[in-house]
């Protein structure tokens, strides 16, 4: 069974010459700065995830607790209720048509008229980046700051600048499936001149489960007894109760966060990791070309925009039967996931329909282009989209 995505673990940050722990997080904030090519503006803090990293900003910037922020309804589903678990009240906008990220016209439709908006949390998915500069403009104009969600877009960049460094501040997610893999941390990048308070780190306890949870996780989905897991995620009267363990384990309603920052062993596998993504994304877009060539894809609107450089973050189509494409992957082999990378919005209390959110839902299958792909299954996953695409299933494009 061919994996949707792998675990990133780097020996080489036990080496004996490898940087000391005890430098390890300063160093990995620096290497990230260093990476988005904004060493003289931003600064970077290494926390212990993704969620502290956007508490950490919305203090730091100093959004008025109480005012709305705005996100796209397209977007992880435990987002919403984590920022109004801070104080804030969510809104959410519609994404593009075309493309799975909202825009400048999305936001000024869903600008609510008789309440404050302190901040507009502009989401790049699956490695394609949202035009942060023409929704800053509009923020800006409107007294709202903007702050990026760069969970999937390391790498990704917008007319030669780099996610991350477009805004406000922005946050990143270094969880063991990510690009850059962090066990779980994250961080914060913001103006060079903010105070930004010393956080404490994870406890090592806290680490070495998140360590072991990716390791285990890693074995179950990309071992040959990969089928059994898939198939709950792969047939309509089994899908429940896949989505009843990704809730109760990896996704848990209501789950606590601590403003705590990354531990000394976080930062120095995040550092070997940083140190080997450039390759590895560089594998992971030639991997996305072979199967897209092979498949018969249309690429135009991210391999070949000038505007536009993805980090391949997944190879993403849109398809009138999501559900019965990923089953038909299954049967080929190749594990598609359980619905889209990113959870059902309208799970969300108070998050009304929006209906290019809903397709995008209803469409996305997130095809398997990392780096650890062989040849041999580089050439199944191409063959396997080619049928769908001979047979009318799914559409000649991907984003």
């Amino acid at each position: 069974m061919i994996p949707r995505r792998r675990y990133n673990l780097e020996p080489s940050f036990l080496r004996p010459d490898a940087p000391g722990f005890p430098q390890a997080v300063k160093g990995f904030e620096d290497a990230l700065v260093h990476f988005l090519q904004a060493d003289d503006r931003l600064q970077a803090r290494a926390t212990a995830s993704g969620r502290a990293s956007l508490a950490l900003l919305l203090k730091a910037l100093k959004v008025p607790c109480g005012s709305c922020v705005m996100l796209p309804a397209y977007t992880l589903g435990a987002m919403a209720p984590f920022i109004q678990a801070l104080g804030f009240k969510p809104v959410t906008c519609d994404v593009d048509e075309c493309r799975p990220v909202m825009t400048a016209n999305s936001v000024e439709r869903a600008w609510p008229e008789r309440e404050r908006v302190g901040c507009v949390l502009a989401t790049h998915l699956f490695g394609f980046p949202a035009d942060v500069p023409a929704i800053k403009e509009l923020s800006h104009s409107r007294g709202a700051l903007v702050i990026e969600d760069c969970a999937h877009s390391i790498g990704s960049r917008l007319r030669g600048q780099a996610t991350g460094t477009l805004a406000d501040g922005a946050l990143f997610s270094f969880s063991y499936l990510k690009q850059v893999n962090g066990f779980g941390g994250g961080a914060a990048v913001l103006p060079s001149g903010i105070d930004v308070p010393g956080l404490p780190p994870q406890s090592p306890l806290t680490v070495a489960g998140l360590v072991t949870g990716g390791l285990l996780e890693d074995l179950m989905f990309a071992g040959p007894w990969l089928r059994i897991p898939t198939a709950m995620l792969a047939f309509d009267r089994l899908s429940g109760i896949a989505r009843t363990v990704d809730r109760i384990v990896r996704r848990p309603p209501n789950r606590g966060f601590a403003l705590e920052s990354m531990s000394p062993v976080q930062a120095a596998h995040g550092l070997a990791s940083l140190d080997s993504f450039p390759g590895r994304v560089k594998r992971r877009l030639q991997v996305a070309i072979r199967i897209s060539a092979a498949a018969g894809l249309d690429t135009t609107d991210w391999l070949e925009n000038p505007e536009i450089t993805p980090n391949a973050y997944f190879l993403t189509l849109r398809t009138r039967d999501a559900a019965g494409f990923r089953r038909r992957l299954w049967m080929d082999g190749i594990d598609a996931g359980i619905g889209t990378e990113v959870a059902d919005y309208v799970d969300c209390p108070g998050c009304p329909e929006h209906p290019s959110a809903r397709r995008w839902y209803r469409e996305t299958v997130q095809i398997p282009c990392h780096e650890t792909l062989s040849d041999r299954q580089i050439i199944r996953i191409a063959d396997a989209v080619k049928r769908e695409l001979d047979a009318g299933q799914a559409s000649a494009s991907s984003v």
